[in-house]
């Protein structure tokens, strides 16, 4: 019977410990929160959630109620949250809050299979495992752990061999060190972890040379693309270089000649695909903001706003005898004529008292605003100012036309152009754009506005050319250069296209740009480093530095299109002086009808 009264005993003792040892951590988990909440987390929106087993040894309600700083209980069963259940995750669960877990067990499935939409900030593990390691590193590799930028452990242990010594100590997880990735923060103390950042170190202030891998497409100027030489280049491919030298990574190319899209099963192609496949880490390229993409991918700040540009043929030129109109507007010339007949009427009505009659008068007024000079000018000082007024208006308008006449000799008068999507819309051009994934003939074709609808119903997609220099868009350029069609691409791209390949002055681009949104960084879903792309892009963009990039290599792109001949210097032919020479000959037709008319009238006079 002996041996039964002492296994009586140890059961006894075990459950007496145990229950004390409850009581202990209740005591200290309760007095831990209260200090982390009214300490470093102040400031931030905390959710609590406890693992299902220990609801049964802890009295969860106790620790709650001594912990007077506001914050959520989550009770999470995951039977009863499965996939269709998105209410068991709802607010703070899918804000950038901070989750605090009372855990017993790294194998708790929140841990293994958080929630899709489940993107806390940080979250604070407290461990209920008695021991000097507690599985720490086991908690901290967890898939929820491993894509959470701010974790950290808790660990219980008893100090100097006593039960009733409980304290905790701080850990966390440094992914990319190359030795002692757990990290022992120290011991808590309220006086030490005043803050978030002491709280939850900066777990990626070192990426320690590991290999950031990108999937990319070279033909993206002026964002990436790759030079003659095979070197890279680009606004973007410039803030990776910094972002590598700050945070000590090397990267990696894999080329791909479509941008991506989702299909219909929830997959992706293109360079996007790498990342959704999880196969790469980061795509560099122009990528807008799409709300697939959103769902899909981690995005990083903004550092460029752009759209996709759409690109017309210049309408051809009118005949080079309109130079002679050209000078001024037609409403200038309205004025002009109207400003004539008035003057003729009025100088007529103030000279008529010497009997001149109104053609004379009439005469004398278009002879000021020819600036030829007058026969015999009215004797009368008051007549004499309004012709005088009328001549020095006439000298102005005739100095203006002709030197305006000069600086369009050798320019081409053009009809007008097409400026806006409407115009496009309700004309007889078809659009056209390349087939690499975009996300732009499908908005177009779906869209509820009428013209940009319209727009997609006459939408031509023309494949991707590998061997070409531009991909295939040079097919594009070929119809546009037809008139038949407007092409659309991202604008700076597009620019540089058409200037590099010599057709940039036979056509122009609309000033108001479609889809016009902010460009960015694209994650694989999930990466817990992206704040730290964050953080050195917007400081790229807050010194000017994006913006500088971005101008000098449009401006190099530019210079060398006109190193390449688009703009030249024409010498005046008798082509470009059509204009003028009609004039002439019409004043000279008009000349000579007048000399036979007072030819004719005098010969009559005189046979009478």
């Amino acid at each position: 019977m002996a041996p039964v009264m002492s296994l009586q005993k140890l059961t006894i003792f075990m459950t007496l410990f145990g229950s004390a040892v409850a009581t202990i951590q209740e005591l200290e988990v309760s007095q831990v929160i209260k200090e982390v909440l009214s300490g470093p987390l102040r400031d931030s929106k905390v959710a609590f959630v406890v693992e299902e087993d220990l609801e049964k040894t802890l009295d969860v309600g106790k620790i709650l109620k001594a912990v007077s700083e506001p914050a959520y209980y989550l009770r999470l069963f995951q039977d009863s949250c499965g996939a269709e259940e998105e209410d068991c995750y709802e607010y703070p669960l899918t804000s950038n809050g901070v989750v605090i877990a009372i855990v017993e067990s790294y194998t708790w499935w929140p841990l293994w299979s958080p929630p899709e939409n489940w993107s806390p900030r940080g979250v604070l593990l407290f461990s209920t495992a008695v021991s000097l390691s507690c599985k720490a590193e086991a908690f901290l590799n967890t898939p929820l752990l491993s894509r959470t930028e701010s974790v950290a452990l808790l660990c219980p242990q008893f100090q100097n061999e006593s039960w009733k010594n409980l304290s905790y100590t701080l850990l966390t997880w440094l992914p990319f060190a190359s030795s002692k990735k757990l990290w022992r923060v120290g011991d808590w103390d309220l006086s030490v972890f005043t803050s978030f950042e002491r709280l939850f170190p900066d777990r990626f202030s070192d990426f320690h040379g590991n290999e950031v891998t990108i999937a990319y497409n070279a033909d993206d100027q002026p964002l990436l693309f790759q030079r003659e030489d095979g070197q890279f280049d680009g606004t973007n491919y410039r803030m990776l270089q910094l972002l590598a030298r700050w945070l000590n990574f090397s990267y990696s190319f894999t080329s791909d000649p479509l941008w991506g899209e989702r299909n219909a099963n929830g997959t992706w192609t293109g360079i996007l695909g790498y990342l959704h496949r999880g196969e790469k880490d980061l795509v560099l390229n122009y990528i807008t903001l799409t709300p697939d993409r959103v769902e899909d991918f981690d995005i990083s700040v903004t550092y460029h706003s752009e759209g996709f540009g759409i690109m017309l043929k210049v309408p051809p030129p009118l005949p080079r005898w309109q130079n002679v109109i050209f000078p001024f507007s037609t409403e200038l010339w309205a004025a002009v004529v109207l400003g004539l007949i008035l003057t003729g009427i009025f100088f007529h009505l103030f000279n008529r008292r010497f009997e001149n009659s109104f053609s004379k008068n009439f005469l004398m007024v278009f002879q000021c605003l020819v600036l030829k000079s007058l026969d015999s000018i009215p004797e009368n000082w008051d007549v004499r100012c309004f012709l005088g007024s009328w001549f020095f208006s006439s000298w102005i308008l005739s100095v203006s036309y002709t030197c305006n006449l000069i600086a369009v000799l050798t320019v081409p008068v053009y009809p007008k152009r097409i400026e806006t999507k409407e115009e496009i819309a309700g004309s007889d051009l078809r659009m056209c754009m390349v087939d690499y994934g975009e996300f732009v003939p499908e908005a177009l074709a779906v869209s509820t506005d009428v013209t940009l609808s319209a727009l997609g119903a006459k939408m031509d997609l023309v494949p991707i050319v590998e061997p070409l220099p531009y991909m295939g868009e040079e097919g594009c350029i070929s119809l546009v250069l037809e008139g038949t069609h407007a092409h659309t691409e991202t604008y700076a791209y597009m620019e540089i296209m058409y200037s590099d390949l010599g057709h940039g002055e036979y056509v122009y681009s609309l000033r108001k740009q479609l889809y016009e949104g902010n460009l960015a960084f694209v994650f694989k879903k999930g990466t817990p480093w992206r704040y730290k792309f964050n953080l050195g892009i917007q400081s790229l963009v807050e010194a000017g530095l994006v913006e500088k990039w971005y101008r000098d290599l449009m401006s190099e792109f530019e210079k060398g299109s006109r190193e390449g001949g688009l703009i030249e210097l024409q010498p005046l032919s008798v082509g470009h002086l059509q204009g003028p020479f009609l004039l002439l000959l019409t004043g000279l037709v008009m000349a000579f009808l007048v000399l036979a008319g007072e030819y004719s009238i005098h010969a009559s006079k005189k046979a009478n």
